[in-house]
Parts: structure tokens; sequence; C-alpha cells
């Protein structure tokens, strides 16, 4: 859910800096509307089935829908989320049950007032920090080290920097986890750009 909120916060505050960008420039609202829709200059597209602005009013068929909006979102977006999303099932079963459209319906309004964009972080990456900090509290709370459950970011850091990616280079992370591996990868192959 959180993924979901987030991608669609993204979405918007690209969209409308795009959409200011070229009108500054002139450009026709049609050329503008269409230069969105192709995903020109988006980190993701995120189609209308899987848009926030929907997702927020189910009420029946909650799971299906939530299944079919992260389904739509990896084939917008399959040269980065291909095998990612398809394989969540909001119908499975947990235990002795599934949940029910009021229990869903009820968790998506739990991330409704939550502003997900960039400038409501004191950071681009705070929520990468805050899964990495609820790994080590939950690790630490079961009397464990929080390396059993994960690589911590510095070792990470190290071993990407020793690895020292290029442009063109394809980085496989066997034990992807959280993917920080491969975010770091990114982040140090973007420096190489």
């Amino acid at each position: 859910m959180l993924f979901l909120k987030r991608i669609s916060d993204l979405y918007d505050q690209e969209c409308e800096k795009l959409r200011r960008s070229l009108r500054e420039r002139g450009m026709p609202e049609a050329a503008i509307e269409e230069k969105i829709k192709r995903g020109d200059d988006l980190t993701f597209q995120v189609p209308e089935d899987a848009h926030w602005s929907n997702i927020r009013h189910l009420k029946t068929n909650v799971g299906t829908a939530l299944n079919k909006a992260l389904e739509a979102l990896e084939d917008a977006n399959v040269d980065v989320l291909e095998d990612v999303l398809k394989g969540i099932n909001f119908n499975r079963r947990i235990g002795q049950r599934t949940l029910d459209d009021d229990t869903l319906a009820n968790f998506i309004q739990n991330f409704e007032h939550i502003p997900l964009r960039d400038e409501n972080f004191e950071f681009p990456d705070l929520l990468g920090a805050a899964y990495e900090y609820l790994i080590k509290f939950f690790a630490d709370s079961a009397g464990k080290k929080a390396g059993e459950f994960y690589t911590p970011a510095d070792v990470v850091r190290t071993m990407v920097e020793i690895v020292d990616p290029q442009p063109g280079m394809s980085v496989y992370d066997p034990t992807v986890g959280s993917g920080g591996m491969l975010i770091q990868t990114r982040e140090i192959g973007r420096a190489h750009v």
C-alpha cells in the first residue's frame, strides 16, 4: 500500500513539474499531455487503474482491484518492475482467512492523508532509511543482529564501491532482499555519467 501511494504521489509530482517546465517553454497543452502519456522524463508510468486517486475509493472486490493495479503498474514499467509486483496477491489466505473488503478498504484509508512526495521528506530516500531502521529494530527486539536479516548499508556501500559499476553494466543481486545493493549500485553508477 505504501508503494502504491508513494508511486502515485511521485508520479503526480513529476507530472506537475514537467507540465510547468513545458508550459514555460511554450509547448501546447495537447503536446504536453502526449509527452506525459508516453512517459517522457518520468521515473514511472502510473496507469489510471493503479493511481491512488482510484485506489483510495475502493470498497468492493478490493483485493482483486489491488492485484490488478499492481499488474497494470508492472506492465506499464516492465523495464524496471518486471516480475516484482505480479506475485503480490491481496486475496491470498493468511492463516485461516483472507482479508475482507472492509479490512483492505480501511487499510487503504490509513494511507489516504499521508503525503509521500519528495518535498514531504527530509531527504529523498527517507522511506528506505525508515525500512532499514525497522529491520534493525525488529532484529534487535528478536535478540538477533540486523546483519542476520540484511546486509548493513556501510557493508553494501563498500561492496558496490569495489565493484565500481559503470554505465552499461548489468548488475545481479541473487539475494536482493530490500534492494539496498541495487539502489547503491544505481547511485554510484549515476555518479559516473
